[in-house]
């Protein structure tokens, strides 16, 4: 669904909230949104982006268009990449969160950086950096509150808009 961020003055944050809901906008909290975002495998500064994330990692690699040049181009594509970012969706029961560790075979390849329920899909779902090679399909195991959980590395966007019956 379309979503909208207003910005405006504080003090007029009441009065434009009112007449919004009385022109029939519904509201959505952040918890609402984060949710959102993850099914379409949006990313967020602060989580799967920072000053020190190389977007070459991410499958949001085709808004960098690495033929042309611009400051930190050079910097950026010889930079060595050792992580990328995955969906991982719970196989078991639980609810992946910021920080919580990606196994495979008892070791730590990767770790969550946002994870929710999927209302949509209706199971855990999260992204992750995890160390690069690891293919889609990979069974994991998610340490979540201090058991591990099966999961799956699967594709970055869970849900496309695009999708049959969307």
């Amino acid at each position: 669904e379309d979503g909208f961020e207003i910005f405006c003055v504080p003090v007029d944050a009441p009065d434009l909230w009112d007449k919004l809901l009385e022109l029939g906008f519904e509201s959505c909290g952040l918890g609402a949104r984060d949710t959102l975002r993850l099914e379409a495998g949006f990313p967020l500064y602060g989580h799967e982006w920072s000053d020190s994330t190389n977007p070459l990692e991410t499958p949001l690699r085709w808004a960098v268009k690495e033929y042309k040049e611009f400051v930190g181009r050079d910097v950026m594509v010889n930079a060595p990449k050792t992580r990328a970012l995955v969906g991982i969706q719970v196989l078991g029961r639980g609810i992946p969160r910021e920080g919580y560790s990606v196994k495979l075979e008892g070791r730590v390849v990767g770790h969550c950086t946002s994870g929710t329920m999927s209302p949509s899909l209706k199971v855990g779902i999260a992204l992750a950096y995890v160390e690069i090679g690891l293919e889609m399909g990979t069974n994991v195991m998610l340490e979540i509150r201090g058991s591990e959980v099966p999961a799956q590395i699967v594709e970055a966007v869970f849900i496309s808009r695009n999708a049959p019956g969307q």
